[in-house]
């Protein structure tokens, strides 16, 4: 959050807080106020479009506005939707969540296989996967969901490493990793992973039920045999 310190004439300071922009926002709106030039950059685009719409500053508004389109690529998408949630009760958001997830939508291969895909925020990735616009394989899904659960399971490990398990439990690796993965397996059409993928790779992982990769197996073989709707456990597409 950014503070703002206001000296009065009798020369007694007093701070006002602004928690809702960083500082590194502020920053640039108060270098706009004050010179009327500040540099548009990818990072805290979104923070500045909302402050200048929060405050009425109209030019330095339309000048982000009109920057988003540029400024979306792969460098950039994952972060610009990291910082998502701080503003998202701003009207300008939705704007930018917009065409980002337009530009994933078209890219979708590329950004999920970003490593900044693991930045992102549970709900965000499963808002992205579960699009139907998404032009990404079922494998390239998995392989996403996976590994940005991973990152959060090493990140859980790095927290814990003092931890010693009790003798006999079992691994917390799999215990953790399963967990957060499973929140993701509805959004993922396994049935249409072709077979020897699911036997080893998905299998190896350790992140997916036996029984959910059986009935895709079973699937593939008869289709009759199964209801498709028997993969979707809690969601539907």
């Amino acid at each position: 959050k950014e503070s703002k310190h206001i000296k009065s004439k009798n020369k007694v300071a007093s701070t006002i807080e602004v928690p809702e922009f960083e500082p590194s926002v502020f920053k640039q709106l108060i270098e706009y106020l004050h010179t009327g030039v500040c540099t548009l950059q990818p990072r805290t685009l979104l923070g500045l479009m909302n402050a200048a719409d929060h405050y009425d500053v109209e030019e330095l508004k339309h000048a982000c506005i009109n920057f988003v389109g540029q400024s979306i690529s792969t460098d950039t998408v994952c972060h610009m939707l990291s910082n998502a949630d701080r503003y998202i009760q701003y009207k300008s958001t939705k704007v930018l969540i917009q065409k980002v997830m337009d530009f994933i939508d078209r890219n979708g291969d590329e950004v999920l296989s970003l490593p900044s895909f693991s930045i992102l925020p549970r709900h965000v990735v499963q808002l992205i996967i579960s699009r139907e616009s998404l032009a990404v394989s079922e494998i390239n899904k998995f392989i996403a969901v996976y590994n940005w659960s991973k990152s959060q399971f090493d990140n859980i490990q790095c927290a814990t490493t003092s931890q010693t398990p009790p003798k006999g439990s079992e691994p917390a690796s799999k215990v953790v990793l399963m967990d957060i993965v499973e929140g993701f397996l509805d959004y993922i059409q396994f049935h249409k992973i072709p077979i020897p993928y699911l036997m080893n790779e998905v299998r190896q992982s350790g992140a997916v039920p036996d029984s959910l990769i059986m009935m895709a197996v079973a699937y593939q073989m008869d289709p009759a045999s199964i209801d498709v709707s028997k993969f979707h456990r809690s969601h539907s597409h």
